[in-house]
């Protein structure tokens, strides 16, 4: 009760102290009208417990303040010794070689496209890595969002699967065996995917490089499904508006997510943010739903012209 009363608000503070005095004064006059002896010994309790009230408010409570302030005052002091890194921080500090806050690990918030478009072909993203590298070396001369190379070194005597990691010129350091790799030696050895890799993180004092490798592959007519987007003149549900209205809110080939309808077996069309655009028709749903065995691991963008609106889907 203790507790609870010093961390009380002020006006919580003040309903006990008038409920109390209320309840005091109610007992007085009992005695004043009947004087019973079990009456006075409640009124003297009830007296008991405000004047603690009382002495909780006055000294304690003012003194636990004071305590929480101090408190502040050294968390204030420690933050400005050593200050947190927040986003900001990371995007002024991308371009800057080793002057990082505490040498602390910088991450770099950049994600990996998931459709690129290279001399006119378009690549889609099917399998991505956040990787660290082994035998670290040349830190310091690389930043964040480096472009990272690699070659394969069939040379090596401990290990002829082994790929070199580059940025530029300078070596930087070897990929860990595993699946990740072995999708890299494969595209090194036989040019089965398109690699695209970008320093994400480092850390100058753990002596750490940390990249990110997206594997693309090319699209071909069979894996892509373009259809019309319908029923764009319904009301969305969940702003009272039509869907036409979010959709000419967004960019042309902007992405969109696709979910299954179990009630009509449709495909339903959103936007990123969560608002209704359409709706897929039954040949259409029915084609992709065969082709893949979930929605989550679909890209799928919209198109926007004068006659209708697309959705182009890209099944991996």
């Amino acid at each position: 009760m203790k507790n609870k009363f010093i961390n009380a608000s002020n006006k919580e503070k003040i309903i006990v102290h008038i409920v109390m005095s209320l309840l005091c004064i109610c007992l007085t006059v009992l005695i004043v009208i009947k004087y019973d002896l079990t009456i006075a010994i409640l009124l003297g309790i009830s007296l008991v417990i405000e004047l603690l009230f009382i002495y909780l408010h006055l000294f304690k409570c003012v003194r636990f303040s004071k305590k929480e302030k101090h408190n502040n005052k050294i968390v204030n002091v420690v933050s400005e010794e050593e200050p947190l890194i927040t986003k900001k921080d990371l995007i002024f500090n991308v371009n800057n070689k080793g002057r990082y806050i505490n040498f602390r690990r910088i991450e770099a918030f950049v994600t990996l496209d998931e459709l690129i478009t290279i001399d006119g072909k378009e690549y889609i993203l099917n399998n991505k890595y956040s990787e660290n590298l082994c035998f670290v070396e040349n830190i310091d001369c690389i930043n964040l969002l480096d472009n990272v190379l690699f070659k394969h070194d069939p040379d090596n005597a401990f290990d002829k699967d082994t790929i070199v990691a580059y940025v530029g010129s300078n070596k930087i350091g070897l990929l860990f065996k595993g699946s990740c790799r072995d999708m890299l030696c494969e595209s090194v050895k036989y040019n089965k995917y398109l690699v695209k890799s970008f320093v994400y993180y480092k850390s100058v004092k753990q002596n750490r490089i940390g990249i990110k490798i997206g594997y693309y592959s090319l699209v071909n007519d069979s894996n892509v499904i373009i259809t019309s987007l319908i029923k764009t003149n319904k009301i969305d549900r969940l702003t009272d508006e039509k869907r036409s209205k979010s959709i000419f809110e967004l960019e042309n080939n902007e992405k969109v997510i696709l979910e299954h309808h179990y009630g009509n077996d449709r495909i339903m069309v959103y936007s990123q943010s969560g608002f209704e655009l359409g709706e897929l028709d039954d040949k259409a749903s029915k084609n992709i739903l065969e082709k893949c065995e979930s929605l989550h691991g679909v890209y799928a963008s919209i198109s926007k012209n004068s006659s209708n609106i697309l959705v182009r889907v890209y099944i991996k």
